[in-house]
């Protein structure tokens, strides 16, 4: 996971001076299921990674803790996952990770609208789709150089030329209404072949009728 320090600088203030309103969620340590965890820990955190992360900058040791007792490996993937697509500061390619990884595990694009504050179905299907980008888009979508509206577009895009145009985002600064009208413009349809106008037609229609005349035979001039 990746956490802007900004955003955490930005929690870590009110946490300062009021401390943490939502508990986080955790679960009593499992030997078997979490011998890689150290072994002087005694609880595993589900969610509030960022609450916690905050925490630490504001120098607050203890704070409230909310004990899941279903410890079902599934449930407490899906908890984590759940908190996840709800965390303001998470980036579009994360955020499209979390929601694919709920989709796999069952919930609907309605359900998962839901999770989002009850966006669109057409919503949650565009963020997933930022999942077909080529590594570099992806990339650049992670690190802020490009918007998700971007992506959006970009995935519209033949993969091989993808590229060219994250390039022209990027060097150009294009806004998302320059990127779409370049998407219009890639997309058109080739025009048909202009037909000979009709007076032409007529013209080579009366060169055969009067050729054949002088020439005595029957003639078609192409």
């Amino acid at each position: 996971k990746t956490f802007d320090a900004d955003a955490l600088n930005d929690l870590a203030a009110p946490i300062r001076s009021h401390g943490v309103i939502q508990p986080v969620t955790v679960r009593r340590r499992a030997p078997l299921r979490d011998a890689a965890a150290p072994a002087h820990c005694k609880w595993i955190l589900i969610s509030g990674e960022r609450r916690l992360r905050a925490s630490a900058i504001a120098k607050r040791r203890v704070i409230p803790a909310s004990e899941r007792v279903d410890t079902h490996p599934t449930s407490v993937a899906e908890a984590a996952l759940i908190e996840n697509v709800q965390r303001a500061d998470l980036n579009p390619i994360e955020l499209a990770d979390h929601l694919s990884e709920l989709e796999m595990r069952g919930r609907t694009l309605e359900q998962l609208g839901e999770l989002l504050g009850g966006r669109a179905k057409g919503t949650v299907s565009k963020l997933l789709s930022l999942r077909k980008l080529p590594a570099e888009a992806q990339r650049a979508l992670r690190e802020g150089r490009i918007q998700a509206a971007h992506g959006f577009l970009l995935v519209q895009f033949p993969v091989d030329a993808v590229s060219d145009y994250l390039r022209q985002i990027e060097l150009r600064q294009l806004s998302v209404r320059q990127l779409e009208a370049l998407l219009q413009q890639h997309t058109a349809a080739p025009a048909p072949p202009a037909k000979p106008p009709a007076k032409a037609d007529a013209t080579i229609r009366r060169l055969d009728a009067r050729l054949g005349e002088l020439l005595g035979t029957r003639l078609k001039v192409q």
